[in-house]
């Protein structure tokens, strides 16, 4: 008796989950969110890096319909339209590029996104291509690390 008992419960949950699809049976669909191709934030921002914004604004967009919520994408698209010193901040400190160093190395390891490479050219008013040269100072925003 009790094996039948588990048996109709287990039935009357398999009826109860189907009835939570839609009428005809099938999930509702919805507009699913399709990530950018592999790659795709890199060639943007590659894009960027050599001055090419036009292009980027182009691919930002398409990636963008995509993905409406990709904060890589996002961050691109605030990169090239809103003010890099209201991305970054206000504050900043003197950097003397040292040799080897690109926009994109001290984006990584001062501001802790590659990605924002183009923004730090900006707040500094840097024309692309953005190369660097030894002994040149850059703004960095935010407040110098501490050596210790």
């Amino acid at each position: 008796m009790k094996m039948i008992t588990r048996l109709m419960a287990i039935a009357g949950l398999g009826a109860l989950a189907a009835g939570c699809t839609s009428s005809s049976g099938t999930r509702p669909t919805g507009a699913a969110a399709v990530a950018p191709a592999p790659g795709e934030v890199d060639a943007i921002n590659a894009l960027l890096l050599s001055g090419n914004a036009r292009e980027a604004r182009k691919r930002i967009k398409v990636a963008l319909k995509g993905d409406p919520l990709n904060p890589s994408v996002q961050l691109l698209r605030d990169s090239i339209e809103r003010d890099p010193k209201e991305l970054l901040g206000p504050q900043s400190y003197d950097h003397v590029v040292r040799s080897g160093e690109t926009i994109s190395d001290l984006a990584t390891r001062l501001l802790g996104n590659r990605l924002k490479a183009y923004q730090l050219a900006r707040y500094n008013g840097l024309s692309a291509p953005f190369a660097l040269a030894t002994g040149q100072t850059i703004r960095i925003p935010g407040t110098p690390p501490r050596i210790e």
